[in-house]
């Protein structure tokens, strides 16, 4: 059954496009780009083991849409966060849901600052993907994910 709220992805490339193929197959995904499409569709090949197929995905520019954006899945490099997440925060409700994966330190403080009623969670994941081009994501290696909470860390016991 298929979700009606969007994912929106902030970040195509490798790993975001990998994961909005997989969420995709029952989600509806929205991929936020920094430059229009003239279809409002982006499509791409994707490539797991022997399989091919081709993903189109509806996309938004990240600044212009004024659509509420629910739930965001941020997969900027880690020094381009802060300024793609203040590029579309005018579209963030208070309650927003943002998953961050970024790899590198201090990207995750600077964004919570930024959003301070917002839910964060952090994932790191051993998924991996590589881009040959623009046209085709090829799923290099499954791994697994892990997902913490940022905005309301529990205490670890040592």
């Amino acid at each position: 059954m298929q979700s009606n709220t969007p994912i929106h992805i902030l970040g195509a490339g490798a790993l975001g496009s990998l994961w909005a193929s997989k969420l995709s197959l029952n989600n509806n995904v929205v991929l936020l780009l920094k430059q229009q499409r003239y279809n409002n569709s982006y499509s791409f090949e994707f490539v797991e083991q022997n399989n091919r197929t081709t993903i189109t995905l509806p996309c938004e520019t990240a600044a212009t849409s004024q659509t509420s954006i629910q739930t965001l899945l941020v997969f900027t490099k880690s020094y381009d966060t802060r300024s793609a997440i203040d590029q579309i925060k005018h579209r963030l409700r208070p309650d927003s849901l943002i998953v961050l994966f970024q790899n590198g330190m201090g990207s995750q403080q600077e964004v919570i600052s930024l959003l301070p009623n917002a839910r964060f969670y952090a994932v790191t994941t051993t998924e991996a993907a590589n881009r040959p081009d623009k046209n085709t994501v090829i799923y290099a290696g499954k791994g697994e994910s892990w997902l913490g909470n940022l905005s309301n860390p529990v205490a670890s016991v040592l």
